[in-house]
């Protein structure tokens, strides 16, 4: 009898497969991901204070106050605490992180980076479980993949690296977590708890940061490709979310005095300013999101400044406007004709388009020309599409849970993850205070008047901290020299030229000084530190007069200037006019009654005036004040 013919067992096709292979990897793949970028920032953790972290610590008079401020952060804009500016911005969720973290452990820079390290790996963390939602067809490394090349990728340091940029980190995090809520609700609609921490979180993202808004759009996209729910179903999970951006409108509306700033935004702030023509700030536009995309690509040469003019403004006659414009164009024609068909590459750029939208300085101008920052968040939709381009390129079946060249995918990922890292990494020791950072930073900005400024400025402060007469002078050399290069870029910020008078008198230099505080008079005629500085140049050369000029012109446009009316009393003291001396001192305490010099000074016209009695007691607060 003939033996039956042999067959190999057909293997039964297993449900849910992806799903069951990342529930047995999950913890392993977290402790990855949160080990992974806590490792990447460690080297920020003795990093100190720099760039704008005074916004939000140490110069934010409601973080200083502590919890009797708390109403304020909730009742006023973010930047009121630090500038006294009610516009603008309002994220009263960051602020009230910051009161926390110093209400606890008080000034100090080293454990807010840690924070920010720790907010990130967690933003991290929920980011892998989101993608896991998102691709659950897909091999769960494909989720794994797509979260290391984000957490890895050098353009973020900036927001990790920078103190400030928590409000970035916290939106970021509550806008995933609101993901995460969102898509286990939609597994499941009986569970509408899910929905309600997913409405809470994203309600918390915006209250961090503005951009979050954009999360509005994401919501639809991510149940429309990634679920098999039909439109109008879609819409009506979507609508809460749209209720609660009218109602944060609403907070914000009334809270402000201004939602954008009041000012005109300046040539310095936002380069694109300075653009003769419409054409011409729309090509150089095109060219900044060109630049974007190249950052994406390739984050080699990074920097914390991308200010006038490191921009130039061009006409659509150069090649990059082109080039940019013809990518972007290329992007939109993808999305229209592959949105039907739910296709995975359309949400990665559309992610990238609207969460960069509102940075993008197309609809409305920013205070900035741009910024590494602004590619926090839309580096996701990069992330996405270069992890499938990459597989798909190796012809990697995604949704098998076996690949047969899987050696060559996580080979190929590995180097960029190692390039990525050690470039990260690298970047981190240039935040480590303003010094490093501006003196980097003029390594690749070498066109931005701004970053010249920065090193001007932080050399002066260097140079007035130096006892050594050689190096001290040094200092201030290079600070001359670097204020002169940005003054060459542009010369119209009167600021600039009252900061070089600055280091002039520091260097004992008075022709030169005044010669620059006059040139900052002339671009802003009530600048009033640069009239009371000349003041004090020609009191100190006893041309008494001339002093009394400046000083007189302060106070006839703000009454407010303290330090005026105390010059003003010591030009008559030393006149020996010792009544009207007392006269304006008394005024000068009046606004300032914690003045020790001049109270100091008021005891000496007393005594001069005969008055025993009020000198004593000028003396005596002179000396309770510490």
């Amino acid at each position: 009898m003939a033996n039956p013919k042999k067959t190999n067992p057909v293997k039964p096709v297993v449900k849910n497969a992806p799903s069951i292979a990342f529930a047995k990897l999950k913890w392993r793949f977290i402790g990855v991901v949160f080990a992974s970028a806590f490792l990447l920032y460690a080297n920020t953790l003795q990093h100190d204070y720099s760039l704008d972290d005074d916004i939000y610590t140490k110069k934010n008079s409601f973080i200083q106050q502590g919890f009797s401020a708390l109403p304020s952060l909730f009742n006023k804009g973010s930047l009121v605490g630090f500038n006294n500016a009610n516009e603008s911005n309002y994220r009263p969720l960051v602020l009230l992180n910051f009161m926390i973290s110093t209400a606890i452990f008080g000034n100090n820079p080293h454990v807010e980076h840690f924070f920010n390290v720790i907010f990130y790996g967690l933003s991290c963390v929920v980011l892998l479980l989101v993608l896991q939602k998102m691709f659950k067809k897909y091999n769960p490394y494909v989720s794994l993949a797509i979260t290391l090349i984000f957490v890895f990728h050098p353009v973020h340091t900036e927001v990790v690296a920078s103190i400030k940029s928590r409000d970035e980190i916290l939106g970021w995090l509550f806008g995933v977590l609101s993901f995460y809520y969102l898509m286990t609700y939609v597994e499941n609609m009986r569970l509408t708890k899910k929905l309600f921490w997913s409405l809470l979180f994203f309600f918390a993202s915006i209250l961090c940061k503005e951009n979050s808004l954009t999360f509005i759009l994401i919501v639809p996209l991510l149940l429309y490709f990634f679920t098999d729910l039909p439109v109008k179903k879609i819409t009506s999970i979507a609508a809460p979310y749209g209720a609660l951006i009218l109602i944060y409108m609403a907070i914000r509306t009334s809270v402000l005095d201004s939602i954008t700033f009041k000012d005109k935004i300046i040539i310095m702030n936002n380069g694109l300013m300075a653009a003769k023509t419409t054409a011409d700030m729309l090509a150089t536009n095109f060219v900044i999101l060109g630049k974007y995309i190249w950052l994406l690509v390739f984050p080699v040469n990074l920097t914390w400044d991308y200010s006038y003019s490191q921009v130039p403004i061009v006409s659509f006659s150069d090649w990059k406007a082109l080039v940019s414009l013809a990518l972007y164009l290329g992007m939109g024609a993808y999305v229209l004709l592959r949105f039907k068909d739910r296709n995975v590459y359309v949400f990665a750029i559309l992610f990238f388009l609207i969460t960069i939208f509102l940075s993008s300085n197309l609809l409305v101008k920013i205070g900035a020309t741009m910024g590494e920052r602004f590619l926090y968040v839309p580096s996701l939709g990069f992330c996405i599409a270069l992890v499938l381009l990459l597989m798909k390129g190796m012809k990697v079946e995604m949704e098998s849970m076996s690949w047969p060249n899987r050696s060559t995918v996580f080979a190929l990922l590995g180097c960029i993850l190692v390039l990525y890292g050690f470039k990260t990494v690298d970047r981190n020791k240039a935040w480590k205070n303003n010094y490093e950072l501006f003196t980097s930073g003029l390594e690749v900005s070498t066109g931005s008047a701004r970053a010249h400024f920065a090193v001007g400025s932080e050399c002066r402060v260097k140079g007035e901290a130096e006892p050594d007469p050689v190096k001290r002078g040094d200092y201030f050399k290079k600070s001359v020299e670097e204020y002169y290069k940005g003054i060459a870029i542009y010369s119209e910020d009167a600021e600039i030229w009252y900061n070089l008078g600055v280091t002039y008198f520091d260097m004992g230099d008075t022709a030169n000084a005044r010669k620059v505080y006059a040139k900052a008079i002339e671009l802003r005629p009530n600048y009033n530190m640069a009239l009371n500085n000349t003041g004090v140049l020609y009191f100190n050369m006893k041309n008494y007069d001339k002093a009394l000029q400046y000083f007189t012109k302060i106070i006839e446009t703000d009454t407010l200037f303290n330090d005026a009316y105390g010059n003003i009393g010591a030009v008559y003291h030393n006149k020996g006019d010792y009544s009207t001396a007392a006269k304006f001192y008394e005024k000068a305490l009046s606004k300032n009654p914690y003045n020790k010099s001049t109270l100091s000074n008021m005891a000496l016209v007393y005594k001069a005036l005969g008055d025993t009695i009020k000198a004593n007691s000028c003396l005596q607060r002179a000396a309770a004040i510490q």
